[in-house]
């Protein structure tokens, strides 16, 4: 909740200020998910992305990600490729994130990066090391 100490409202003839105004917003906090690269990477896919999927709602929010590596690994980095209406590729992608350890895994993608788009985004990990072949 926050308070708005002062607002002004003009009209042509006068200036109307209200004594106290109260704007609620309700946001609800996402539930995580956990995922392991070998239950989601397609095996017929030459990327070996992890693919993921959300509803971005309003063209003016941020979407903030934590993409965590979970267990003993060893990375220090990875990228997410984004893609607006369909699943990125390698070659096609709208634009690519580097996460990184030393920001705490987090990244917000900031209105301006998501060009006016709104509804289904999709986003791929690709996750250093890690092949089809190994077993994470």
């Amino acid at each position: 909740m926050s308070n708005i100490l002062k607002l002004d409202t003009k009209t042509k003839s006068s200036r109307v200020t209200p004594e106290h105004i109260t704007f609620a917003q309700i946001a609800t906090t996402p539930t995580p998910v956990t995922f392991t690269p070998r239950n989601t990477v397609i095996h017929d896919d030459a990327s070996e992305f992890s693919y993921h999927r959300f509803v971005y709602g309003k063209a003016t929010d941020n979407v903030c990600l934590e993409v965590r590596p979970i267990g003993d690994q060893n990375l220090t980095s990875y990228r997410l490729y984004v893609r607006f209406h369909q699943a990125p590729s390698i070659l096609d992608f709208d634009f690519e994130i580097l996460v990184t350890e030393d920001k705490n895994w987090q990244h917000c993608i900031l209105p301006s990066h998501m060009l006016k788009h709104t509804g289904l985004t999709y986003f791929a990990v690709h996750v250093p090391g890690y092949s089809k072949y190994t077993h994470l």
